[in-house]
């Protein structure tokens, strides 16, 4: 909830620096070009949501899962959609795809006096508290997963040598 909120602090703060014609000329390289960005920027979010069929197997308690997952899945996508609309509509099209992360530079234009001032901390707050709870996410799969493939009964004993096994393939792939 804590996400949620701060996002919508943000983006509200960004309200100011809007121009609704940086959304202007709409299609004007043909919709196989939007159609296609459509589909990369919804499977690369979206594509992972395979890994929760992992931690529903667990989850005998919640009767209506299904629900939950869908409510879930809606509330991140409508996420995506308003940051990726508010980047657009505060920095326009050409920045944002020249900018690896275009969701800094819209918050970097923020200036509500001296006190308000320098929010990108805020977002970048956001990604870690993100990238962290994705990652925790995605050990806890690969250890269940490990552990039902192996017929062992329990995936605790598993973590710690696949957290190391995860963090020594992240610092080779970051390295070479």
């Amino acid at each position: 909830m804590i996400v949620v909120l701060l996002f919508i602090i943000v983006s509200t703060l960004t309200i100011s620096e809007i121009d609704i014609s940086r959304l202007k000329p709409i299609l004007s390289n043909g919709a196989t070009l939007v159609l296609r960005g459509a589909l990369s920027s919804f499977s690369f979010p979206f594509g992972e949501v395979v890994v929760f069929t992992m931690i529903f197997s667990n989850i005998s308690k919640v009767k209506n899962y299904n629900k939950i997952f869908m409510v879930g899945l809606s509330l991140g996508g409508l996420i995506v959609f308003l940051a990726t609309l508010r980047n657009l509509l505060v920095i326009g099209s050409e920045t944002a795809s020249m900018v690896y992360f275009p969701s800094i530079l819209t918050i970097s234009l923020v200036h509500l006096g001296p006190i308000f001032q320098r929010l990108e901390i805020s977002i970048v707050l956001l990604f870690l508290v993100g990238a962290f709870v994705k990652t925790i996410i995605c050990l806890f799969a690969v250890c269940n997963g490990i552990s039902k493939i192996f017929g062992f009964k329990d995936y605790r004993f598993i973590a710690t040598p696949v957290t190391f096994l995860m963090i020594n393939f992240s610092l080779f792939i970051y390295l070479y």
